[in-house]
């Protein structure tokens, strides 16, 4: 196979994630919403003609994080001191692996469809990369072919705050790459945000979820 999802995700322990999502939700509740993001997104990837891996952490042992998720996908530690050079080490791997085209996404967006990630790859062939925009400013999905790769698309980026996107399309502007721009996407980091899921998956697929079905016990409680 030669395309590649990598998808970057977090042991789930306490104050460890979802930490803004913490300070209004019971934190044991946090834990159980995480597993169950990184479990429909993995139901979700599995619909894909593309190999997926998972990148984690290297906080935690990889038999702790099989023990976790098993052993369907291939585990590698996440490499670098910013999550820029994490990001960069994960694609040269894959790409070093063999791959040709690979997309990186987090584990807070449990609910984009599957159409979205094909839409990704088909958009891919045509232009230098793709990227998806988050509704916060930064970007919840980006894919690079193995020619287009370049370190300076993850250098000097202010992480984690509303210019990542911006910032990121000008050092691909400064590359002149055609770079594609996904449908905009929410990503899941407050209780706000977590509201806004819920009340726009009443009525889609993603009703039958882990995710959902927690909710559903939440607010019932």
């Amino acid at each position: 196979m030669k395309r590649n999802i990598i998808f970057f995700v977090k042991y789930p322990e306490k104050d460890k994630v979802k930490t803004r999502l913490g300070k209004s939700v019971d934190k044991a509740l946090v834990l159980e919403l995480y597993k169950c993001f990184v479990a429909d997104m993995l139901e979700t990837l599995g619909k894909l003609d593309a190999d997926t891996v998972i990148f984690f952490q290297p906080d935690v042992s990889k038999e702790k994080m099989q023990a976790w998720i098993g052993r369907d996908y291939p585990l590698f530690e996440q490499e670098g001191d910013d999550l820029g050079e994490r990001m960069y080490n994960a694609f040269h791997r894959m790409f070093q692996n063999g791959h040709k085209e690979c997309i990186i996404v987090g584990s807070d967006i449990p609910d984009l469809p599957a159409f979205i990630y094909k839409e990704a790859f088909v958009r891919l062939k045509e232009s230098d990369g793709v990227i998806g925009p988050s509704t916060d400013g930064g970007y919840y999905l980006l894919g690079l072919h193995e020619k287009s790769l370049d370190r300076s698309i993850f250098q000097n980026i202010l992480w984690s705050s509303e210019y990542v996107l911006s910032q990121t399309l000008e050092k691909t502007r400064q590359l002149n790459y055609k770079i594609h721009q996904l449908p905009e996407w929410e990503d899941i980091d407050t209780i706000e945000d977590l509201l806004n899921l819920y009340h726009r998956n009443l009525t889609t697929e993603f009703y039958q979820s882990k995710t959902m079905r927690l909710m559903r016990l939440m607010l019932d409680a």
